[in-house]
């Protein structure tokens, strides 16, 4: 009986602790891509932006002299 008792506490606990493990797992991969989105809108963000002034000092440049 003892034995039926351990290998049932054995077999949950094991499906509990993998499917934890994988929540955790997916929640770290889900955060990561998330940052990784964030970061590369701010990266475009900065391009446009320096772009911009790029060609405000081309355009500024050439009609000034």
């Amino acid at each position: 009986m003892l034995l039926l008792v351990l290998s049932a506490t054995l077999v949950v606990g094991g499906a509990a602790y993998r499917f934890s493990f994988n929540e955790f797992k997916n929640n770290r991969i889900r955060i990561v891509g998330q940052v990784a989105n964030m970061r590369h809108q701010q990266l475009v963000t900065t391009l446009k932006a320096n772009q911009q002034r790029l060609q405000d000092f081309l355009v500024n440049g050439l009609t000034a002299t």
